[in-house]
C-alpha cells in the first residue's frame, strides 16, 4: 500500500512502531483518480448486473477529497426506493477497524493502554486457563491471539446472550493455544478487548463510539446500536439467495452483543469521512481527532495470519508492487457484505457497502478500482475469483457440522416422547428446554427461548433447522440415555463445533467437572483409582466403585460420545462420594 519509493520506508515504520507524519503527500493525484471513474462506474454496473446484488454504495477518497460517492440499485428487492450515498448498511466485520480506531482514541487520551490487562479492567473476568486470564491484554484480544478458537462463542449471540453474558461465559470455552502464539479470528475476543478498553470511561461502548469517533467525524448516520439501524428511514435491507434470485432476509442480524466486532451500521458518506481520518493519520478537517501514534499502532503488524499479518482491526499486507495495503472485509451470512481498502502512502482508499449475502462483489470492485488506478485496466475477472473464494469459505464452515442422509426405512422408532421432555443445561450455553408441541416435540434455546420444532430422524436422534447468523445446516439433537427412563443428555450439533454441545438434564448430578470431553482411558483411570482407594473400601466394608464398574462395563464398547459423557459424570459422582467419606 505504498508507492514504490516510499513503500520500504512505510513498511519499516510499521515494523518498528514509528508514527506516520501527520500530513501525507499524495502520490496519487485526485485528478488521476477522477479520470478512471467512468471506467470504474461501468465496471460496477456490469458486475452488479452479473451478480444480481440488490444494492451497493461506494465512496472513494484521494488527497483528502471525496472524489466519488454513489449508490446503485435498490434498498429492498421488489420496492422502488433507490440506494443513495446516505443509505445505511450493516458493516458486519468492517466494524473491527472502526472499533480499533475508537480504542485508539481512548489510548491517545490516556484513558487506557494497548497492553492493559483485561482482568484489571473487568473485575472477575476469567478465561479457561489461569495464566491467560492473568495476562491477556487489549492488544491480544484485538489482534486475535488470545487462544480462543476461531468463531468460538458466536452462537451465543444467535440465541440471545448479551455482551455481559458473552464475557462471563468465555471462561467455559476451551482455549486452543497459549496466549500470543496463534492467530484465530474471534468475534467474542475482539468484543471483550474493545469493551474492556471502554471500561475506564464509565460509559457504554456505544456511547464511547459516538463521543470519540462518530460525532467528531460528522458521521451522523453511523451507530453501534442495532435499534438505530432498524429505525433508520434510509436503510438497506439484507438479502440472501433463494435459488437463482435474491430475497429480503427479515429481520436483519442483531449483532449488538458483539457490536465492536460486527454491530456498526453506516453509510458511504460517513465512511468517506472515516477514510479521510485514516489517510490524514488521525486528523479531520484541520484538527486532530485521534492521536497519530495511537492510530499508527492499529496498522502495525501484531501477528502472522499465514497469508499476511493482522494489526489491531486491520489486515496488513503489501501488493505485488510492494505498496503497503490495509483492508478489512465484513460478511454476514444473513445478508451484508462490505470492504474497506486503503494505501496510506498513496493517500487513496475505497469503501464498498452491499446488502447481500457475501459472494465477493465488494472485494472484486475494490481490486478492480486499484487495477484501473495503477495499471490503467482491470487485470483479472475478479467477480468469479472472489465468488469462488467465498463459496469455499462458506463450505468450510458447513463442513464443521454433521450431515444427515435420508434415514433408513423403516427408521428405528423414538421412545415415548415424555422421556425426552425436560430442561437440559451446560455452563456455556445455559438451558435448552425440550417441550411438547402439538403431536411432537420442540426445543427452546437461550435467553430468547427461540423455539424450533424437532423432526424425528431415527431412534433417539431428532433434527431441527436453527435460524441465525451462525446457522447453516439442519442440526441434530441427540438424546442420550443411561438405561431406561428419561434422557440424561442432549447433544446439539449447532452448539458442538468446539465439542461443547452436550447439555445435561437439569437436576442430574450437579457436581463440578468438565463432562464435555470423554475420558481418554477410562479403564486405566478406574483401575488406578480403585487401587488407590482399597483402604477406604475396606474401612467402609463395601465397594463404593461397584456402581461405576457396572455402568462402565455396560457401555465401554459403545462408540458413543454421549455415553462417554454420561460415564464421565457418573464416575465423578462416585469418586466424589469416595473421597468425601471420612
Amino acid at each position: 500500500m505504498s508507492r514504490i519509493a516510499k513503500s520500504a520506508i512505510v513498511v519499516t515504520a510499521l515494523w518498528v512502531g514509528q508514527a506516520f507524519v501527520t500530513e501525507v503527500e499524495a502520490f496519487v493525484d485526485p485528478a488521476h483518480v477522477r479520470s478512471q471513474l467512468p471506467a470504474f462506474e461501468q465496471y460496477v454496473i456490469q458486475s452488479q448486473a452479473r451478480t444480481g446484488v440488490p444494492g451497493l454504495s461506494i465512496a472513494i477518497v484521494a488527497g483528502d477529497q471525496v472524489v466519488y460517492l454513489e449508490g446503485f440499485g435498490v434498498r429492498r428487492i421488489g420496492q422502488p426506493a433507490a440506494v443513495s450515498p446516505d443509505t445505511v448498511f450493516q458493516l458486519a466485520s468492517l466494524s473491527k477497524p472502526v472499533g480499533s480506531t475508537i480504542v485508539a482514541g481512548l489510548v491517545g487520551r490516556g484513558a487506557v493502554r494497548w497492553d492493559a490487562r483485561i482482568a484489571a479492567l473487568i473485575p472477575g473476568f476469567r478465561m479457561n486457563l489461569p495464566d491467560t486470564t492473568a495476562r491477556v491484554t487489549v492488544r491480544e484480544m484485538l489482534s486475535h491471539q488470545s487462544g480462543l478458537p476461531e468463531y468460538a462463542g458466536d452462537v451465543l449471540v444467535d440465541v440471545g446472550f448479551n455482551r455481559h453474558e458473552l464475557m462471563t461465559r468465555t471462561r467455559f470455552i476451551t482455549l486452543e493455544a497459549p496466549l500470543g502464539t496463534h492467530y484465530a479470528y474471534s468475534n467474542v475476543g475482539y468484543t471483550i478487548g474493545a469493551a474492556a478498553a471502554a471500561r475506564p470511561t464509565g460509559l457504554a461502548w456505544e456511547d464511547v463510539a459516538k463521543a470519540v469517533l462518530y460525532r467528531p467525524l460528522k458521521m451522523h448516520s453511523t451507530s453501534s446500536r442495532y435499534d438505530d439501524f432498524i429505525d433508520a428511514s434510509n436503510r438497506a435491507d439484507p438479502h440472501v439467495r433463494s435459488g437463482s434470485t435474491w430475497v429480503p432476509r427479515i429481520p436483519p442480524n442483531d449483532d449488538e452483543a458483539e457490536s465492536p466486532a460486527g454491530g456498526v451500521s453506516s453509510s458511504a458518506r460517513d465512511m468517506a469521512n472515516y477514510l479521510r481520518l485514516h489517510l490524514r493519520n488521525g486528523r479531520f478537517e484541520g484538527r486532530t481527532v485521534i492521536a497519530p501514534r495511537a492510530l499508527e499502532e492499529t496498522r502495525t503488524p501484531q501477528i502472522s495470519t499465514g497469508s499476511g499479518y493482522y494489526g489491531l482491526g486491520w489486515n496488513v499486507s503489501t501488493d505485488p508492487e510492494g505498496r503497503l495495503r490495509l483492508n478489512h472485509s465484513g460478511a454476514f451470512n444473513s445478508g451484508a457484505a462490505t470492504v474497506i481498502t486503503y494505501y496510506p502512502s498513496e493517500d487513496v482508499g475505497i469503501v464498498v457497502l452491499s446488502n447481500s449475502f457475501p459472494i465477493g462483489l465488494p472485494e472484486a470492485l475494490a481490486d478492480g478500482f486499484f487495477d484501473l488506478l495503477y495499471k490503467g485496466a482491470i487485470q483479472r475477472d475478479y467477480v468469479p475469483l472472489f465468488g469462488e473464494f467465498y463459496a469455499r469459505f462458506w463450505q468450510s464452515i458447513i463442513d464443521l457440522y454433521p450431515t444427515y442422509p435420508p434415514p433408513p426405512v423403516p427408521a428405528p422408532p423414538a421412545r415415548p416422547l415424555a422421556s425426552y421432555v425436560g430442561a437440559y443445561t451446560s455452563d456455556l450455553y445455559g438451558t435448552a428446554e425440550v417441550v411438547r408441541m402439538g403431536q411432537g416435540l420442540a426445543v427452546r434455546l437461550g435467553p430468547k427461548r427461540v423455539t424450533y420444532p424437532l423432526e424425528h430422524y431415527a431412534g433417539d436422534l431428532f433434527l431441527f433447522r436453527p435460524v441465525g447468523e451462525n446457522a447453516y445446516v439442519p442440526s441434530g439433537a441427540h438424546f442420550g440415555f443411561a438405561g431406561h427412563g428419561t434422557a440424561r443428555t442432549l447433544l446439539i450439533d449447532y452448539y458442538n463445533t468446539e465439542g461443547k454441545g452436550t447439555l445435561i438434564r437439569a437436576g442430574n448430578d450437579p457436581l463440578p467437572g468438565n463432562i464435555q470431553e470423554p475420558l481418554r482411558n477410562p479403564t486405566k483411570l478406574v483401575k488406578r483409582v480403585a487401587t488407590q482407594t482399597n483402604r477406604l473400601q475396606s474401612a467402609l466394608g463395601r465397594s463404593p466403585l461397584a456402581g461405576v464398574w457396572t455402568v462402565f462395563k455396560r457401555y465401554s464398547y459403545a462408540n458413543n460420545f454421549v455415553v462417554a459423557n454420561v460415564f464421565n459424570r457418573y464416575l465423578a459422582v462416585n469418586l466424589a462420594r469416595v473421597f468425601a467419606h471420612p
